[in-house]
């Protein structure tokens, strides 16, 4: 099938799926992860950090994405396989971005506390002061939003589904990545081995959030708390769109969700 050129929507997803994937002129499916193929375009072809994918969980597809497929675009998105933002696949964008500069999932809120609060009872607190850290550091500009919105804020754009222009993905994509990869330094956690180790350990502990009773909630064991770039960056897009974008050019619309309690 052929493509459209000026835009395209990615859906990254880790496994094949009964109700399948949208596949046309918007929309390409990239498969990250470590499964036998089951999409044209993976996460592992091309210029990819496809080996910490447990790490960064969906950002190993906004990885490959911004380093291989942004030639010619004047929009990208991207979404969550089970979550998907819904677009005709001849959708107007110009029409679109006259009146915003970026399209976002609607956001969760948090009404009984904080980002920052639910941060630190599904994941770790600590994860938090680091990036806080960094933020001040290396991104000062950031340091009063990151109170405001972080430290004090009650929603979060989740599960990073948007569209915006290329030049913007590539603004965010290198603020994002610069902010993991310092905050891989300050953990200690140099190599995919390594990192898992040291997580491990942080569950152990206590530090990291043992949910609903097992480790990590999920169920894969410690592979939901292992995901910790992935959670991260949903608290980080979230300060990058509020810092960068006047509420009014912020266009919230609902995902099409796949799953009972999405």
């Amino acid at each position: 099938m052929e493509k459209r050129t000026d835009a395209q929507i990615y859906q990254i997803g880790h496994k094949p799926l009964e109700y399948g994937y949208w596949d046309n002129a918007l929309y390409t499916p990239i498969q990250v992860g470590n499964q036998e193929r089951f999409t044209e375009v993976r996460d592992t072809d091309g210029t990819s950090i496809a080996e910490w994918n447990w790490l960064y969980a969906e950002n190993t597809g906004l990885y490959w994405i911004w380093k291989n497929a942004l030639e010619g675009k004047r929009y990208v998105g991207v979404c969550q396989y089970r979550r998907r933002l819904k677009f005709d696949e001849n959708e107007d964008f110009d029409k679109w971005f006259s009146s915003c500069d970026v399209i976002v999932a609607s956001p969760v809120y948090f009404p009984l506390g904080s980002v920052r609060k639910q941060y630190g009872l599904c994941h770790s607190e600590t994860d938090l002061e680091v990036v806080e850290k960094i933020i001040k550091e290396y991104y000062p500009g950031y340091a009063e939003d990151f109170d405001k919105w972080i430290n004090n804020g009650k929603f979060t754009f989740y599960s990073n589904g948007f569209v915006m222009k290329a030049r913007n993905f590539r603004r965010y994509c290198k603020w994002l990545f610069d902010i993991l990869q310092l905050f891989r330094q300050e953990k200690g956690w140099f190599t995919p081995k390594m990192a898992k180790e040291k997580i491990e350990k942080e569950i152990a502990s206590g530090e990291r959030a043992n949910i609903n009773g097992h480790i990590g909630g999920g169920t894969n064991g410690t592979r939901y708390q292992s995901q910790v770039l992935g959670f991260l960056s949903e608290r980080l897009f979230t300060l990058w769109v509020l810092h960068n974008f006047k509420p009014s050019r912020i266009k919230c619309i609902d995902y099409k969700t796949f799953e009972e309690g999405l």
